[in-house]
């Protein structure tokens, strides 16, 4: 047996259309709050500090420049550094599998997160402690 109801009032129309809405919006609401828990768990990265990336064995790209820099530091690295010549090269490797990580400063993966001068690499994410600092200088003359 089957029942149907079917409002004649004026305010029973407004009911059932409102309650057609606020099912409308739980649902919608239920399908975004799930897509957005999906997606946060397939982002998330397994290796959080360079010793992580190291330990699993992965490949680092970096600036040819920082190489023995980093390897006083890190000496385990010297084995799994990839050197590079720019910040797009290091991303472009790990896109093709070169490395799997890439150590570079925080601007050049902001601009690259942003596409601002070099490829778009919006899906790259910064983990892990700063890992050196270098200072900067400005010759004048005297």
């Amino acid at each position: 047996a089957s029942s149907s109801y079917e409002a004649k009032s004026l305010g029973g129309k407004i009911l059932n259309l409102a309650f057609g809405f606020f099912i409308m919006i739980v649902i919608a609401s239920y399908t975004a709050n799930l897509a957005s828990f999906l997606v946060a768990k397939a982002s998330t990265s397994k290796i959080d500090s360079i010793e992580a990336g190291i330990n699993a064995g992965m490949k680092f790209c970096g600036l040819s420049a920082i190489r023995e820099s980093l390897i006083s530091l890190e000496p385990e690295l010297r084995n799994l550094f990839v050197p590079v010549a720019n910040a797009n090269e290091a991303l472009t490797n790990m896109d093709s599998g070169s490395c799997q990580l890439a150590i570079l400063a925080k601007l050049n993966l902001e601009n690259a997160q942003r596409g601002e001068g070099m490829d778009a690499h919006c899906n790259k994410v910064a983990v892990g402690e700063v890992l050196l600092a270098i200072g900067n200088a400005m010759p004048i003359r005297s």
